[in-house]
């Protein structure tokens, strides 16, 4: 029997031990009353050769391997006891520890959103994204033509895309929704390596000019919107007034490279013009409209060191044939000062990232000292609560009870108490 059938079965398991050893201490009586002795006799000497019955059942339960199991639950219908007997120490114990607790997951939950998780996408720790520099001054932003100009760079990048957020509105003039979405250019979902749950994902024909314009969903949206319904794929999608077919649905799970900004849809770049087209002559795919992140998958064999070194060299040659005609000595020269620093991005590309990661370390920083005092003061609590209870302990001491087992019980106290406030 396996050892999950032997926890579950232990009434039966029981009633089964009884019966056996029952059945022990009758062949004994049996063979004695067959030596001649008297039934009274017979009992007393197979009794003294059986032993105990409840020192036999306890080796027998010892066997089982299931022991440890009975007396964990004993412990928690004790402690359980104690807590409702004392319950002015058990609301103080447990609102400290929700106390440090919560203020500690909501501030980890913010930084692994921002600097630990990884992108749910093959190969995430094979990303990188950039950021300009001048001086000490940076900036994530890059314009259209310049994520285009590097993403041609084929020796350096096996892909290169360029996103950018904006909420757009989507559905009947009278029911309009608020969507988070993404532009993006036309080798993105190439650059994360993602395969569609339904349909298919944008290419890069899609985001040349004069392509058609077309939408993908994510999945969380797909289910939100749509229930799931995977007849949706080229049904039509009005998104701020304007008719989008819908190409294909990304993976569960995936929400978008943009950290901290949700991708229910996402569009390539050059199809603003048809969603948007009040935002035609608006320049946002020239030169000097910088509005978009970049996330880049360097060339096989590529460490971050010589990609860094060899793209050093590529930007300051893009900076140099677009610069500018009619700008100062001075505009030109800090121009061309500006670098441009490869980082790891494995957790997505955000603005945020570099201005928070301070302020973020430092709340950590403080919620986990909050967390630590927390510990402190119930453990204080627990100290007055057991030197009450030494007569209790010395008492159990008395009568048996192992120094090992005492402790074990106190630790289930204390889980239970954790496990409440963390609750």
């Amino acid at each position: 029997m396996t050892w999950w059938r032997r926890v579950f079965s232990r009434d039966r398991l029981e009633s089964q031990l009884d019966a056996e050893l029952r059945d022990h201490f009758d062949r004994l009586v049996a063979d004695y009353l067959a030596r001649g002795y008297a039934e009274s006799e017979a009992r007393r000497l197979a009794r003294l050769e059986f032993g105990g019955l409840d020192q036999v059942k306890e080796m027998c339960r010892d066997a089982r391997g299931t022991r440890w199991v009975d007396e964990t639950a004993q412990d928690v219908r004790y402690g359980l006891r104690g807590f409702r007997k004392n319950p002015g120490f058990t609301i103080v114990a447990i609102v400290t520890l929700a106390i440090g607790v919560g203020a500690s997951l909501s501030i980890f939950n913010v930084v692994d959103a921002l600097l630990l998780r990884p992108l749910p996408v093959p190969h995430a720790s094979e990303l990188v994204t950039f950021s300009r520099w001048i001086g000490k001054n940076s900036s994530e932003s890059f314009s259209y033509p310049q994520i285009r100009e590097l993403a041609s760079n084929r020796d350096l990048f096996a892909s290169l895309c360029g996103i950018g957020t904006e909420t757009l509105f989507v559905g009947s003039p009278d029911e309009l929704e608020p969507v988070g979405a993404v532009w993006v250019s036309g080798a993105y979902f190439e650059t994360l390596g993602l395969v569609p749950l339904a349909g298919r994902l944008l290419q890069e024909a899609d985001d040349e000019p004069g392509a058609a314009a077309v939408a993908v969903l994510s999945h969380a949206y797909w289910q939100r919107r749509f229930g799931g319904d995977r007849n949706v794929i080229g049904r039509t999608l009005t998104i701020e007034g304007q008719p989008v077919p819908i190409a294909g649905i990304t993976p569960p799970g995936f929400n978008g490279a943009a950290i901290g900004e949700a991708a229910d849809l996402t569009l390539a770049i050059n199809a603003k013009a048809v969603v948007q087209p009040e935002t035609k002559d608006e320049g946002w795919i020239t030169n000097d409209a910088r509005w978009l992140l970049v996330l880049a998958r360097p060339a096989p064999g590529l460490s971050l060191d010589q990609l860094q070194a060899r793209v050093d060299v590529v930007w300051a040659d893009l900076l140099r044939r677009n610069l500018p005609v009619n700008i100062s000595d001075a505009q030109r020269q800090r121009t061309l000062s500006m670098t441009l620093r490869a980082e790891p991005g494995q957790t997505g590309a955000s603005r945020l990232r570099r201005s928070l990661r301070t302020p973020l370390v430092v709340a950590m920083s403080l919620v986990t000292l909050v967390l630590l005092i927390a510990c402190v003061n119930v453990a204080n609590l627990l100290l007055a609560r057991g030197a009450a209870r030494a007569r209790e302990v010395a008492l159990r001491l008395a009568i048996g009870a192992g120094r090992a087992r005492i402790v074990r019980q106190r630790l289930v106290e204390s889980l239970m108490l954790a496990s409440a406030g963390t609750a």
